[in-house]
């Protein structure tokens, strides 16, 4: 079976924004001869566990990790948070989020995601919010950003790594707060679960490409 780890370190292939359609987030463990069944996704996966009776890795409730103090209600809706004229290694995220009951797809799902200037600051007064947004999934549960690969900030001596903050909700499932971070980081604290660090793709224009699966708990 394969792995959460899996899908993070392969990664899926991620489009340019604007011109493009979304990314095609194909999960790992789907069926390739599906699409004869009316409840599948694009990739035929239809909830049904394996031969073990489990769901794949990715569904498994994603690790929180804290929100920090950053956080400004009402971002405005984009998928480019490149707002600031700022430069910086482009880095595109195509995300997917799920039920934990039984993986299927949440349409609708609510994405916020905000991170650092690249000067390490947090922007928490202008009115254009730079580096924050707020999305809704689509009929497969796929979202995709494309914003600059956040610093590393705070003290020379003791550094926060890069990471994403994400908050994810969904009326039907248990809100999700966590932060994406990335595989390798040198500023690593050791705090962050596993399935948290991100491997990325380097393509040959330096740009950076990601993919992450975001699993929700049933509401209670």
């Amino acid at each position: 079976m394969s792995t959460r780890r899996d899908l993070l370190v392969h990664g899926a292939a991620l489009l340019a924004l604007g011109c493009t359609p979304t990314p095609n987030l194909a999960d790992t463990h789907d069926d390739t001869d599906a699409g004869n069944a009316d409840d599948t996704d694009e990739t035929g996966h239809t909830g049904e566990t394996g031969d073990t009776g489990e769901l794949p890795d990715e569904c498994l409730v994603t690790e929180p990790m804290g929100e920090g103090p950053y956080f400004r209600a009402n971002a405005p809706e984009r998928t480019d948070l490149r707002t600031l004229g700022e430069e910086g290694v482009v880095l595109r995220l195509a995300g997917r989020v799920r039920s934990a009951l039984d993986c299927r797809a949440l349409q609708g799902a609510t994405v916020e995601i905000w991170h650092a200037q690249m000067d390490g600051i947090y922007d928490m007064q202008s009115a254009t919010m730079h580096y924050r947004c707020t999305l809704t999934t689509d009929d497969k549960g796929r979202f995709a950003i494309t914003t600059f690969h956040p610093p590393s900030y705070g003290e020379d001596t003791d550094p926060i790594q890069s990471h994403l903050h994400v908050w994810v909700k969904h009326p039907d499932h248990e809100d999700i707060v966590t932060q994406l971070r990335f595989a390798g980081d040198p500023n690593d604290d050791g705090m962050a679960p596993a399935e948290l660090l991100l491997a990325v793709e380097t393509n040959e224009d330096g740009s950076e490409d990601m993919s992450f699966v975001f699993a929700m708990a049933p509401a209670v």
